[in-house]
């Protein structure tokens, strides 16, 4: 609903006492087309409202945005490399 990744899931059950094994068996739930979906929304959002003028910035800012959202970083550079190519 928050479009928030997984890890940002995880340090947020983690603070409301939830138990490993229930973080564990809730992320596996999640799927993985619909988790990749959001995340191409996020950044084409992020994408939409960034200003920089330079490419790698543009890149990092987007980067550090879906990060910080919870995002895995090695499949937010994947999405973004994919996205920027178009």
């Amino acid at each position: 609903i928050k479009q928030w990744g997984r890890n940002k899931i995880k340090i947020e059950l983690k603070k409301h006492k939830i138990s490993e094994y229930c973080i564990n068996k809730a992320l596996k739930s999640i799927d993985d087309v619909a988790y990749e979906k959001t995340l191409q929304d996020v950044l084409r959002k992020k994408l939409q409202t960034d200003k920089a003028e330079l490419p790698q910035k543009v890149f990092y800012g987007a980067l550090n945005y879906a990060v910080s959202r919870g995002f895995e970083s090695n499949l937010v550079t994947e999405q973004l490399n994919m996205l920027l190519e178009k």
